[in-house]
């Protein structure tokens, strides 16, 4: 009994500071709870930041004219992290460029607006420099082929002909875009080949223009290899139509497709009412590449020498750009301030090698 008696008083002695301390001990690991809960948010937001400001570029390294960053020592660090977080405010690369694995037939391509793992597709892997190339004729003896290809990425506009320009415009190509005039036009070209030629039977001696056409539109589309072809806007039934018969032919270029509006998007980056192809382009690579240089993009029709210059460097078309739809000459103003600032380079002369 004794025992007892010693015990439950024991436990009377200790009740008292036992329930002042408890109430404070659970206050501080609350605290001490919140405290880490606020450290790792702050780390969270920490890691966000580095990640909005980690350079693509690994250490420069040997440089030489097989690696493109030597042409950028007056890259402006500062200036391009500042237009990338204005394009990315409003361009979204995650939704902007969907790229099918290469083994996906395009029976199973849903281009669906929320694609998922059974959809099979991936993004652009980031990059340390890019060429992004427009069509522009100041192209034409540039002689800036081997730089063009000295980019880790090149990215060029609406499936241009490169073949026999080798020298001037490169022969590297990762990315092409094809807007939907293109693939319209180039669906009824590959329709007309296919049905005279791709039966088992030979190009006939007597080829006529729109065969021609055909045959031409189908060698753009072998020369794109493992590239990608991206419609940067909204899907349409011709670009589906071309990669349909690309396919059938056994090619085995990817395919990319968008689920937003990446001219409402360039619109809103730009405040321009129609961003062309070129600048939407060029918009998505600022969102993956860490060092752009520009090429053929200049909307003119004399260079800097008075020389008279093609709208394209591959053909021979009218062209106004003063009435155009894209107010090119207000783009090209844009670009060059870029340069100026040192965010992007801008080419406008001939390569020096």
């Amino acid at each position: 009994m004794s025992t007892s008696k010693d015990n439950n008083d024991w436990l009377a002695r200790i009740r008292l500071p036992v329930l002042l301390i408890l109430p404070t001990f659970v206050i501080l690991i609350i605290f001490s709870y919140n405290g880490v809960s606020v450290n790792r948010i702050r780390s969270m937001d920490e890691h966000d930041e580095m990640m909005t400001r980690a350079s693509f570029c690994a250490s420069e390294g040997n440089q030489s004219s097989h690696d493109a960053r030597y042409l950028f020592s007056e890259w402006n660090e500062e200036a391009f992290l500042s237009l990338r977080k204005k394009v990315e405010k409003y361009f979204k690369l995650s939704k902007s460029i969907i790229i099918y694995d290469p083994e996906v037939k395009f029976v199973n391509m849903s281009f669906t607006l929320r694609p998922s793992k059974l959809d099979r597709t991936h993004g652009i892997t980031p990059q340390c420099t890019c060429a992004v190339i427009g069509s522009s004729g100041l192209l034409l003896n540039s002689s800036c082929g081997k730089e063009i290809d000295s980019h880790d990425f090149v990215l060029r506009t609406n499936l241009p002909f490169i073949r026999g320009f080798e020298n001037d415009v490169g022969e590297k190509q990762n990315i092409t875009t094809v807007n939907a005039m293109g693939a319209e036009i180039l669906a009824n070209e590959l329709l007309v080949y296919m049905n005279r030629t791709f039966n088992g039977e030979q190009r006939p001696t007597n080829e006529t223009e729109d065969e021609k056409k055909g045959r031409l539109a189908l060698q753009r589309l072998k020369d794109l290899k493992r590239a990608i072809l991206w419609q940067p806007k909204m899907g349409t039934r011709e670009f589906k139509v071309v990669i349909n018969a690309s396919q059938e032919m056994g090619l085995k270029f990817q395919v990319a497709y968008t689920t937003t509006s990446t001219v409402r998007a360039s619109s809103r980056v730009w405040r321009t009412s129609a961003p062309s192809t070129g600048l939407i382009l060029f918009t998505a690579a600022v969102t993956f590449c860490d060092k752009i240089s520009l090429y053929g993009f200049y909307p003119f029709h004399t260079d800097r020498y008075n020389n008279t210059i093609k709208y394209h460097y591959y053909e021979d078309v009218e062209f106004n750009f003063d009435t155009n739809v894209h107010k090119m000459p207000n783009e090209f103003l844009k670009l060059t301030e870029l340069h100026k600032k040192g965010a992007i380079r801008h080419v406008t002369d001939r390569c020096e090698h």
